[in-house]
């Protein structure tokens, strides 16, 4: 069986390259930065597609080989589907994409743990309410 590389997924509101601004919430991200951890290069943005009525495109991040996610927050529903696609989960206090993979290769993301779940959508994060 062949091994392929890790990538990781960082939510985003905006590309603006490694100054790119970490989205708050996980699911209503516009855009991913997929970045290689071991190099710490952003590899592709990945746009979640207007037509989607979910509040995470997992499915898509699963096929593009996305095996971990550094976000800031995120539902219970969004965590459980990504641990069925088997992608990992961390939390990270990252506002930039470039801050996020500092900490990513300092080792300062732990897996996301129950208190860092959002529990409704009532939330104040960077985004409209659903």
């Amino acid at each position: 069986m062949i091994s392929l590389p890790p990538i990781l997924s960082i939510p985003i509101i905006c590309n603006s390259g490694l100054q790119s601004p970490v989205s708050r919430h996980f699911g209503k991200s516009p855009l991913h930065a997929l970045v290689d951890p071991a190099s710490g290069k952003v590899i592709a943005w990945v746009e979640k597609p207007a037509a989607k009525d979910s509040c995470a495109p997992i499915d898509d991040l699963a096929k593009a080989g996305v095996t971990d996610v550094a976000c800031v927050g995120l539902g219970k529903g969004a965590l459980a589907r990504m641990q069925n696609a088997n992608i990992s989960v961390h939390h990270t206090t990252g506002k930039t994409v470039a801050e996020v993979i500092s900490q990513w290769k300092q080792g300062s993301c732990p897996e996301i743990n129950p208190e860092q779940l959002c529990a409704g959508h009532d939330h104040d994060h960077d985004h409209a309410p659903h």
